[in-house]
């Protein structure tokens, strides 16, 4: 907890940098980082030969272009003969994760005790933006995977500042715990949600709602919202680099939550212009063990400049458009964003849960829950919808007992089944 804190007052600090002085810091890790994945890691020193990228050619940012993407399928592919881990850590002093795998490609990150509080310090300062304050108390609700119970037992800060629990047992140790912001993946606060509805609400008010893991649609918010009787603020994350953006409490726009991140958009094989989708291309300054370099994450965002009115330097991120493999494909060959498909659901608020799949260019499925089915009228309008602005030569719609959720804990809410080309 101690080594956390110290990481947080100097992530702090950094802010109050000039953008010259921040630069420099990152010019001088980028260049020891790309030197240590040549010298330390397998994976990276094949990746760069097949390149042609030499360590001495990466000086700082101006050079990260060099530098080949990297996708998790390459990882996998090369992790026998070129693991991703560095030969100059022990394994098995280090903690572990294993991803998901709701892309389909499950990893294992390894991550040391040191990298571990500076991405616990990283996700803290990100949830304090939202709140506001440094101090408060988080219960996360439907965790992944248990958290490892801190040895000191209820006499650990982390014991008295932060809980998680199941779904099942969330409403018990909320009335217990008596949280200022309850946290958690979108699909587990929404199920929350909807089990504190049906037995009356829950009687104890956090006075914030923080979620992540998947896109937060407006009928999830909602009701959120309604159930809570708080605001909703999303945040971005992921297993490989922890919290990686909090939104404003000023605008719809996501504050970057450490200069230790180097976030670029990228279109096309170049940098995304202003307002314009790409995808997000992360590179992590701190991380030695198994580092991520140029990891293209498979998500989809508008990035926007730095500074804003709430005060904060860092670059923003404009708004996330979901995953790269969830993009829609018209007939006409034109790549859409999932929210389209989307838009004509905004408005149903007796809809619980919904998915849309994607079958062919002019196929789609459209699942949802909901306690009766939707009006003829309704129906005829997604359908119209569909063939005007998917070009659907055919829209299912079937109303279902429920969505499943993925490996991931998540409810996946677009599925394409349509192959189309990277970039």
């Amino acid at each position: 907890m101690l080594r956390e804190y110290l990481h947080y007052l100097a992530m702090s600090r950094r802010r109050k940098w000039s953008p010259g002085h921040v630069r420099r810091r990152q010019d001088r890790l980028l260049a020891e980082l790309v030197r240590h994945a040549w010298n330390q890691v397998p994976f990276y020193r094949q990746w760069y030969e097949q390149a042609g990228v030499l360590p001495a050619q990466i000086r700082g940012l101006d050079d990260l272009g060099r530098l080949p993407l990297v996708r998790k399928s390459d990882m996998r592919h090369l992790e026998v003969k070129a693991p991703a881990q560095a030969r100059d850590v022990r394994l098995e002093k280090c903690r572990l994760v294993q991803t998901s795998g709701s892309s389909g490609i499950p990893i294992t990150i390894y991550y040391s005790r040191r990298e571990e509080s500076i991405r616990a310090a990283a996700f803290h300062r990100g949830l304090a933006d939202i709140m506001g304050r440094f101090y408060f108390r988080k219960l996360n609700v439907g965790p992944l995977r248990p958290e490892i119970e801190p040895r000191l037992g209820p006499f650990n800060p982390k014991n008295r500042l932060r809980r998680s629990a199941a779904v099942e047992a969330a409403e018990k140790e909320a009335r217990a715990f008596k949280p200022h912001l309850i946290s958690g993946l979108v699909s587990q606060l929404y199920i929350f949600a909807l089990s504190l509805r049906r037995r009356g609400g829950l009687d104890v008010c956090p006075e914030m709602i923080a979620t992540g893991g998947e896109l937060l649609l407006p009928p999830t918010q909602r009701l959120l919202e309604e159930v809570f009787r708080a605001p909703v603020r999303p945040y971005y994350g992921a297993w490989e680099f922890g919290m990686i953006a909090a939104s404003c409490r000023q605008s719809d726009a996501y504050h970057l939550c450490t200069d230790d991140l180097l976030v670029e958009c990228v279109a096309g094989g170049r940098t995304a212009r202003p307002g314009e989708e790409g995808e997000l291309v992360i590179t992590s300054l701190t991380a030695r063990t198994m580092p991520f370099i140029r990891y293209a994450i498979g998500d989809i965002a508008v990035m926007g400049t730095a500074g804003c009115s709430c005060g904060h330097p860092y670059p923003r991120l404009e708004s996330l458009r979901g995953r790269s493999d969830d993009l829609l494909v018209r007939a006409d060959g034109r790549v859409l964003t999932p929210f389209l498909a989307a838009e004509p659901l905004y408005r149903l608020m007796t809809l619980k849960q919904f998915r849309v799949t994607q079958e062919t260019v002019r196929k789609f499925i459209v699942e949802y829950v909901a306690d009766g089915p939707l009006e003829r009228g309704e129906v005829d309008r997604i359908r119209r919808f569909y063939a005007e602005e998917l070009l659907a030569a055919e829209t299912v719609i079937r109303r279902v007992p429920e969505i499943p959720v993925d490996p991931s804990g998540k409810i996946r809410k677009f599925i394409s089944r349509v192959p189309r080309k990277e970039g």
